[in-house]
Formats: C-alpha cells, structure tokens, sequence
C-alpha cells in the first residue's frame, strides 16, 4: 500500500511561464461558458505556465472575463446550436501545435460539430490529453452497437479518460448502477483493454491504468501495484502467475481489489496503513499491521 505521490519539481528562481508547459482547452458552448472558464484555472492553479482556452466565438466575451490569465481562442460557431462548427477543425489543429497538453470536452456539447472535432483530435494528436464531459458522451455515442472489446479510437499519444458513473456507463454500455457495484474492477479492464488511463469520479475516486489502481478515499491517495502487491497472495490461492499477466490482473481485480476498496471506502483503512491480506477459504481477510 503506497500513500506518497512523487513531488513535484523545483521551480529554479530564473525560470518564466514558458518554461512550465503550455495547456489547450477545448470546450464550451452557449450555457456552458463556466466548464472551459473553471478548466482554465484548474489549469493555472495546477501551475501551467501558459494556458489558452478555446471556445465557440460566441461565448468568448464571457469566457474572457472570468479570467484575465488565460489566453482565448475563438472557434467557428454552429450558430443554431451556440457550440462549435465542423469548420473549427483546420484552425484547432493548428492551435494545438506547440502545446505539451490538451484538454478535450468541459461543456462541448455533443452537437454534430462537436463530434466532427472530438473524433480526430482524440487519434491524431500525439500530446497528452485529457479527455472529460461531452468528449466522452461523443465517444460513448461512436461506439453504440459495437462489442464490448471493441477499442475506442486508437490515439497517437496518451490519453485520460475522466468520466463521472454516468458518463462511464454510457461508454461501457451498461447501466450507472452496474458500474457503482464494480468501480475498480471495470476501471481497471477498460484502461487495460484502451490502453488509457481512467479517473472514474465519485466517493473514492479511481485512478488506474490498468496495471496500477489508485482510490482516492479521503483528500489522500491509496495506491496498489497491482502485480507486485497480488502476486504472491494469488499464487497461494491457486492462480499460477505464469499464466499471463492479463489473467493474473482480472483475478486481483475481482478477489482482492473489490472486497479491499469497500474496505477502505467504508473506513476501515486510512492512507498510510500497512494491510496484511490472508486467505480463509474463497473469503478474503484485510488486517491492520
């Protein structure tokens, strides 16, 4: 169990905003002008040093004016809709060049100009990219009637997906009721089988790539390395390690990590603690050290 997160890096006294990263927002549309806007200082409070944030030109005025530290970008509006038009792709695209981070999709909107720009931006840019909100209901809605192991859309760089249990559900295909029941497990399967990783929000926020499972309990992180911590354990139990990784992930998901992250949620475990997990038949039994 690991409670610590790297620290972040020493800011040296002759560095400018150039030299902490350039973050693009891509979002908005008339009504939603605070998901971009609010993004943007989430942005700036996290410490990028230079943050753009690009909407529909019809919402920016207001966009603008929650923020003075942000820069705005103005997309081509769908006039009828307020949200962005198809013909914002060329210019977003150039927009994006230069920029160590992308986010995709507070307050988008799932209109057909939004889904013309959410589909290649998420394959071809190769930054990092966080994609939330309406980005994930246009790529929930590209993949209706596929099977459940049919990827989403192969990207050129890394990406993190950060649905709430509904926008989850809509992309697993499932009901929100289904995902509540087996939070870690189907986190843990779908950035696995994506290759992304997924921030599932809620009460004990989950955080996994597939390999590694983070549940966010309190204000503090508690972390399992999924391999390192299980392997020993469900080799005891009868599981042959040798088997394949793959196997070995879906067994620690539904025997260990399940049972362990009720645990922690109904606050029997805080960050810190050292458990001590033993087998008493098909039960599993969590102790403190």
């Amino acid at each position: 169990m690991i409670d610590t997160l790297p620290s972040p890096p020493t800011r040296p006294a002759s560095a400018h905003k150039g030299t902490f990263g350039r973050v693009l927002i891509i979002g908005g549309s008339r009504g939603m002008s605070g998901a971009p806007s609010l993004s943007g200082l989430g942005a700036l409070r996290g410490g990028a040093g230079l943050v753009y944030v690009a909407v529909p030109s019809e919402i920016l005025p207001i966009v603008a004016t929650i923020e003075p530290s942000y820069l705005t970008i103005p997309l081509a509006t769908d006039e009828e809709h307020g949200s962005v038009s198809a013909d914002g792709l060329t210019g977003l695209r150039k927009a994006c060049v230069g920029q160590d981070a992308i986010a995709l999709g507070p307050g988008l909107g799932t209109s057909r100009g939004a889904t013309a720009i959410v589909t290649p931006l998420f394959a071809e840019l190769p930054q990092p990219m966080v994609v939330d909100a309406d980005a994930l209901n246009v790529l929930a809605a590209s993949r209706l009637g596929a099977s459940k192991e049919a990827r989403i859309l192969k990207a050129a760089g890394p990406r993190i997906l950060t649905p709430h249990p509904g926008e989850f559900a809509r992309l697993l295909g499932c009901d929100i009721a289904t995902v509540q029941n087996q939070r870690l497990k189907l986190a843990a399967e779908f950035a696995a089988a994506h290759g992304v990783i997924v921030l599932l929000k809620g009460h004990g926020t989950v955080i996994t790539d597939g390999d590694r499972i983070t549940i966010d309990a309190t204000t503090r992180a508690l972390t399992l390395d999924v391999d390192a911590t299980a392997k020993k354990l469900l080799a005891q139990e009868g599981y042959d390690p040798q088997f394949g990784a793959r196997p070995l992930k879906r067994a620690v998901q539904e025997h260990l990590l399940n049972p362990l992250s009720m645990k922690i949620l109904e606050g029997d475990f805080k960050a810190g603690d050292k458990i001590k997990v033993t087998a008493d038949g098909d039960e599993l039994k969590f102790q403190r050290k």
